[in-house]
């Protein structure tokens, strides 16, 4: 039960770490705007995120930081661009990982405030 707890922290804080950042980089791809619905169905209902989830969403935050690094760093712009890629790529991979738990909640039930997040990530074209 503590861990459950834990991993509902720890999904909650990366969530919003995630969202914050994505939304403060407008440069970002697709990958972003489908990882964006899943985590609303994942904010709702914490506890279905499993370990591969919040371990992808780890890495999300981890390539955010070091894309925001590079931001200021205009000099080395092939860093910053190999940033975007491994952040592109990372929000592809957390989209697949964490939108099977996400899919697995919206099975159970999309009713209340859960039908439009499930209804938003019915439309997320599969990778």
């Amino acid at each position: 039960m503590i861990q459950r707890r834990l991993l509902a922290a720890a999904l909650s804080i990366l969530v919003t770490g995630a969202v914050a950042a994505a939304r403060a980089d407008d440069d970002s791809t697709s990958g972003r705007g489908q990882l964006d619905k899943i985590l609303a169905v994942l904010r709702l209902h914490t506890e279905a995120a499993s370990k591969a989830c919040l371990s992808a969403m780890t890495e999300v935050h981890e390539t955010e930081k070091q894309v925001a690094a590079h931001q200021n760093d205009a000099a080395n712009h092939t860093d910053l661009d190999i940033a975007h890629d491994v952040l592109e790529s990372d929000y592809q991979n957390s989209s697949q990982i964490c939108g099977a738990d996400a899919a697995r909640v919206c099975r159970n039930g999309a009713t209340g405030p859960l039908a439009a997040p499930c209804a938003a990530i019915q439309t997320v074209p599969p990778q």
